[in-house]
């Protein structure tokens, strides 16, 4: 019996002893697994506030797609592009026909236009690329091309 209990004594004994050491490497995995998570959240926050369509802070006077803020269709006279507006009259009280901010922001809308394009015809090359079976006719690169004879050289510049 005694020498049961001497076992457990020396046990007890011994545990204390890794007790606190134990206690540490379980902090500083907790340390490691917080710091690493912290780095994950905050690397995934930097590439949605890069990559996101949606930009919290800046909202555009127009969107190439209909949203919750921008319903109202308008379209580009010279070339036909559609994009949606808050308010038809707020739009063209701020860019007023024939003015320098009208042309200046029908430019943006053709440049953006033009780059979500670009970026749609690159998308389907890549699954062209990847997939024999795909379809040959690709409508997007087909737009960038005839966007290429209206716009010339604007529809293939470098953004």
């Amino acid at each position: 019996m005694e020498s049961s209990n001497k076992k457990y004594v020396q046990g007890a004994q011994e545990l204390q002893r890794i007790h606190p050491l134990l206690r540490r490497i379980a902090m500083i995995k907790m340390e490691v697994i917080g710091i690493s998570c912290l780095a994950w959240i905050a690397f995934w926050v930097l590439i949605m506030l890069v990559y996101g369509k949606r930009d919290p802070i800046i909202h555009k006077d127009y969107s190439l797609e209909i949203n919750d803020r921008h319903e109202i269709p308008m379209m580009n006279v010279q070339y036909g592009i559609l994009f949606y507006v808050k308010s038809w009259n707020e739009f063209n009280q701020k860019y007023p026909l024939g003015t320098h901010s009208r042309i200046d922001i029908e430019n943006t809308i053709i440049s953006d236009y033009v780059h979500t394009v670009r970026e749609y015809c690159a998308y389907e090359l890549k699954w062209f690329i990847r997939r024999p079976d795909f379809p040959t006719p690709t409508p997007f690169c087909s737009k960038l091309q005839h966007m290429h004879k209206e716009l010339g050289a604007y529809a293939l510049k470098e953004i």
